[in-house]
């Protein structure tokens, strides 16, 4: 019996030796196993490097496309920074104007930003405003400033001319005067009942200017009178002869 039990005692511990040389065998494959996972994770680092690097193109992109959607004016000087996307005067590096201040580009000092006094100003006819002080000029901002009433021309020479005839209409020969925007005849403006007739206030000829020779109207009765307006009325087939005798229709 002990030596049953000898040989039972003797198998049980090669075996268990067997099962410990098999789980070391197994962890050192676990290991190789880490090792392998190890690496396959160095690669993926690598490639999650790769994939940061590709990031930072994507960045590139972006800043390129700062000022796509970004409009800064008409003028000029006043351009769009892909740094940060916001317009400046002088363009990339340059300075931001606020509202109501314009760029103006200094040969010494450089990008300069101003007060815009022009902003909210609209000048008639040919005048400019001028950004220094915000008045509407004739022929620039060295040029003068027209009157209430007054509209800048620049042919032949930059000048201030009367615009108060500008929506006058003037009838019955009447002409418009620049000074006060009123129609006259000459130097006066006639009667509600009078013309004008080469610069002089007439009242108008009732009869339309059908009388002929030697005949006169007559306002009352808006017909022609041979010799005065109280002379004989001849007929279309009859002439007005004036004699000694006084006025008289000849012929039939």
């Amino acid at each position: 019996m002990r030596v049953r039990h000898g040989s039972l005692l003797l198998l049980l511990a090669s075996g268990i030796a067997s099962v410990l040389a098999g789980c070391g065998t197994s962890g050192e494959s676990a290991t190789g196993g880490s090792a392998g996972v190890g690496g396959t994770g160095a690669s993926g680092g690598a490639g999650g490097a790769a994939g940061t690097g590709g990031t930072g193109g994507t960045g590139g992109t972006g800043a390129s496309n700062r000022c796509s959607d970004v409009f800064c004016g008409d003028d000029p000087d006043v351009r769009c920074d892909l740094a940060d996307g916001m317009c400046k005067c002088g363009g990339p590096r340059g300075v931001v104007c606020d509202f109501g201040e314009a760029c103006e580009i200094d040969p010494v000092a450089g990008p300069t930003c101003l007060a815009d006094h022009c902003s909210f100003v609209m000048c008639w006819g040919e005048a400019v405003c001028d950004p220094v002080d915000g008045l509407c000029k004739c022929g620039g901002s060295d040029g003068i400033v027209c009157a209430a009433g007054q509209r800048c021309e620049l042919e032949p020479t930059p000048a201030c001319v009367s615009d108060r005839c500008e929506f006058v209409v003037c009838e019955n020969g009447h002409a418009c005067d620049p000074t006060d925007g009123e129609c006259k005849c000459g130097d006066v403006a006639c009667g509600a009942a009078e013309v004008c007739v080469e610069g002089a206030c007439e009242v108008p000829d009732p009869c339309g200017g059908a009388c002929a020779s030697n005949t006169v109207c007559n306002p009352e009765d808006r017909l022609c009178h041979c010799g005065d307006s109280k002379g004989p009325i001849c007929n279309a087939f009859q002439d007005c002869v004036v004699t000694g005798e006084g006025p008289a229709c000849v012929g039939t």
